[in-house]
């Protein structure tokens, strides 16, 4: 796991914010997509996914207790095309991911689940795959997810 100093976080908004304030995590996960995405070495016209990890239990309605005790995260896709990510800036990307997060509301989440509770196979929701795979060690997988 790269190591990511204060001042390092700080210098990367201080890149990406130009029009908006962006999160730590939105920086650094945009950071960490665009140098991920250049070293993978992957075509410009394919289509990449980035995974963001959401709370929800604040984003329900109505919410979920104050005494709750557990996790309500919901792994939410950021798309783009790889040329994209490469070649737009640090806040461009930030935006996109910050869009996706803010995208995950009440219904978002209770869509999720249902779409969830039909699902009787959840091996293809596997982040990547490794049996057979000559491309390298990410598995010539495209995507990436990253929690905080």
């Amino acid at each position: 796991m790269p190591k990511v100093s204060k001042e390092q976080v700080e210098k990367l908004k201080k890149t990406a914010n130009n029009q908006r304030t962006f999160s730590r995590y939105e920086v650094v996960s945009a950071h960490l997509w665009k140098c991920i995405s250049m070293a993978r070495g992957l075509k410009p016209e394919q289509e990449t996914v980035l995974y963001v990890h959401v709370d929800f239990r604040n984003r329900l309605k109505p919410p979920m207790p104050q005494n709750y005790f557990g996790n309500g995260v919901i792994a939410v896709p950021v798309r783009a095309i790889v040329g994209d990510i490469v070649s737009k800036s640090l806040g461009l990307v930030s935006s996109k991911i910050r869009e996706a997060m803010e995208n995950v509301k009440d219904e978002y989440v209770k869509s999720y689940l249902v779409c969830l509770k039909n699902v009787q196979d959840v091996s293809s929701s596997r982040p990547f795959y490794t049996v057979g795979s000559s491309q390298g060690l990410f598995f010539g997988n495209p995507n990436l997810t990253i929690i905080s």
